[in-house]
């Protein structure tokens, strides 16, 4: 099913879909479809998922899209996206008019004791980036791979790294950064105290702490001119 899926919004204009995922203890597996995308603009996941409900009535009653750095089988990384990556008021569609499907609900809306509207919807969320964020807090991929083996070499227990399982950047890391850190990896971290020093600036007890980070600023951008 995840095939025919990804084949059917591949088709209908949708080649940024990366991977279908449905969270299979469900039944038929398809209401809980999660859609791992490269979106080449903000407004393709939604329409992506709008496109997803198409695909057949019982696919979709909740629907979830994330960049393509996040494991879409892994529900605890779908919910990470969710928290970290969307905003309620602008990134859920809840579309009204859906049918129920084979589930309990079904069955019981005309039962006495039912208290269910008598129609079914659907909720869509946008848990993609819609900004530059921070890298990941993790060492890059090449010390992680050279820790893993010597973790094997020494004969300890099989590792079972979950993705991610090392850092990358998520475009908010400058060049100045990169180049700290990699003076750090060579014990050489005295230069970068050395650069820092050079910034600091005189400050006054009434000093308040926006004119000490513009006192600050300044002081940056007369070194880098």
């Amino acid at each position: 099913m995840p095939t025919f899926i990804h084949r059917f919004l591949v088709r209908h204009g949708f080649p940024s879909v990366l991977e279908v995922a449905l969270l299979e203890p469900l039944v038929n597996l398809r209401p809980h479809v999660v859609l791992r995308m490269r979106k080449s603009h903000d407004g393709e996941p939604m329409e992506a998922m709008h496109q997803l409900l198409e695909f057949g009535d019982r696919v979709g009653k909740f629907v979830v899209a994330v960049d393509e750095d996040i494991d879409p089988h892994d529900l605890v990384a779908v919910q990470w996206a969710i928290t970290h990556r969307s905003q309620p008021h602008k990134d859920v569609h809840i579309v009204e008019d859906r049918p129920f499907g084979a589930t309990p609900l079904g069955m019981v809306l005309n039962h006495p004791s039912s208290r269910y509207d008598k129609k079914e919807s659907s909720i869509l969320i946008d848990a993609t980036r819609k900004a530059d964020f921070p890298p990941l807090s993790l060492p890059k991929k090449p010390f992680m791979e050279r820790a893993r083996k010597i973790w094997e070499e020494l004969g300890l227990p099989k590792l079972e790294p979950q993705t991610p399982w090392y850092g990358y950047s998520l475009g908010m890391w400058s060049d100045e950064w990169d180049q700290e850190g990699e003076l750090a990896t060579e014990s050489r971290y005295e230069e970068t105290g050395d650069k820092l020093a050079s910034t600091r600036v005189d400050l006054d007890k009434d000093t308040t702490l926006k004119e000490a980070r513009r006192k600050w600023a300044e002081t940056k951008q007369g070194r880098a001119e």
